[in-house]
This record gives structure tokens, sequence and C-alpha cells, in this order.
């Protein structure tokens, strides 16, 4: 019996724990000077949101039979010269589910 439990649409979407801060940087970046004070909502609130999706995909993963802890979604090839391919991926397991939930926990209270 397989007890792989991925949740949370098959931990798709794990794309959006970095995407988010980055849009509010770069949205803040080009068009901050007329949010004014908005902007600092505008970059605590994608913060927030990282934080929230990164708990909902440690307690996914938390879920997860101890042999299937380890999430990797292959996001784009990099390199790819003759059979060899360097590809960028998102790898979730234990050590890197504490690792986001400190870094955007701590980014959330700064």
């Amino acid at each position: 019996m397989d007890e792989t439990v991925l949740g949370f649409a098959e931990m798709r979407y794990l794309w959006l724990v970095p995407a988010l801060p980055l849009a509010a940087a770069a949205l803040n970046l080009f068009v901050g000077t007329r949010l004014r004070r908005w902007a600092g909502v505008l970059g605590s609130a994608a913060v927030g949101l990282s934080f929230l999706l990164s708990m909902l995909f440690v307690f996914d993963l938390v879920q997860n039979g101890p042999e299937h802890r380890l999430i990797v979604r292959h996001v784009f090839d990099w390199i790819s010269v003759g059979n060899f391919t360097v590809g960028a991926d998102l790898r979730l397991d234990p050590l890197s589910a504490v690792m986001i939930l400190v870094i955007t926990g701590v980014g959330l209270l700064i």
C-alpha cells in the first residue's frame, strides 16, 4: 500500500513560496513610490502568505510516511549539453521544511 499523501494540490504550488516575496519586491521596486505606505503592507502580506503556504506544505509533508518525505518538483532545465542536463528543481524534505518556516517566519516578524 502506498502511504504517500501529497495533499495541497500535490504540492504543485511549491513555487509560490519564493515567488510571492520576489513579486512583491519587484512591484515595490517599480511602483513603490506611488504606493507610498501601501508598499510596506504589500511586502509584509507577500511574506505572510508565503509563511502560510509554507505551513501548509510542512503540515502535508509531516502526514507522509517517513520514506515518502522527499518531494521534488522540476521547474525547468537550466543547462543541457549532450547527455548532461542540469535542472532547476524545488525540493521539500524535513530539513528544507524547517528552513522555509524559519526564514519566512522571521522575515514576517522583521
